[in-house]
């Protein structure tokens, strides 16, 4: 069997070096589907074969209203979140958020940040525990009482020097004053919505949103 191999292995190998621009072709094309090949299963492997890095993530479902204006996004009113959560059978709970950049001011100096809006839900849908003080509440959602933050376990790092004390502490975002409640975990992972240091509360005034997340699970 293994003369028969290298006989038919020297063959090929002479055949493809009398046509060299066939050849070329023949390894181009291969190379190309295996590369093909390789990214495909990359991203299904990703997406589809592992769980998202995020506890019991095979229960948690995005849900959408549907807008002609805004086609191919995921939006919603933060009141519709909150009748599907009410009204579900289904869903335990639900939340919003979006991304919205705003401008720090800290010991440091003025900076631009990346930063969200969320609802309380949102984070309970994702299974998230605080690594210092705690998560938005629906009390946090009142005017007068929003001026609220969260911060990233990164920007708590770099901007805030790892204090300890740093929950109680003043933040202010776009010239207002906010209070900073808590510091997420480093191994926080927020789909969809890419870094974020700076989180604020999203009231019924933001009307519309993106990744809306809803955890399926029996009441």
């Amino acid at each position: 069997m293994a003369p028969a191999i290298l006989r038919d292995s020297r063959f090929a190998a002479r055949t493809l070096l009398k046509a060299p621009a066939f050849t070329a072709a023949v390894v181009m094309t291969m190379a190309l589907g295996i590369g093909a090949t390789i990214s495909m299963f990359t991203v299904v492997d990703s997406i589809v074969l592992r769980p998202l890095p995020f506890p019991e993530s095979t229960r948690v479902v995005m849900l959408c209203e549907t807008n002609p204006r805004v086609p191919d996004r995921c939006i919603a009113s933060p009141p519709n979140v909150s009748d599907w959560a009410n009204a579900s059978r289904t869903l335990e709970s639900a939340g919003l958020a979006r991304t919205e950049s705003f401008v720090t001011h800290t010991g440091d100096g003025f900076s631009g940040v990346a930063g969200a809006i969320a609802t309380p839900g949102f984070f309970r849908v994702l299974r998230i525990q605080p690594a210092l003080g705690r998560l938005f509440e629906e009390r946090d959602l009142g005017r007068g009482s929003n001026s609220v933050t969260l911060v990233s376990h990164a920007f708590w790092r770099r901007a805030l020097h790892d204090d300890p004390a740093a929950v109680g502490k003043t933040l202010t975002l776009d010239g207002r004053a906010f209070t900073v409640i808590g510091v997420l975990p480093a191994n926080a992972y927020i789909p969809e919505l890419g870094v974020v240091d700076v989180w604020k509360p999203l009231t019924a005034a933001s009307t519309t949103s993106t990744t809306v997340t809803g955890e399926g699970l029996p009441r």
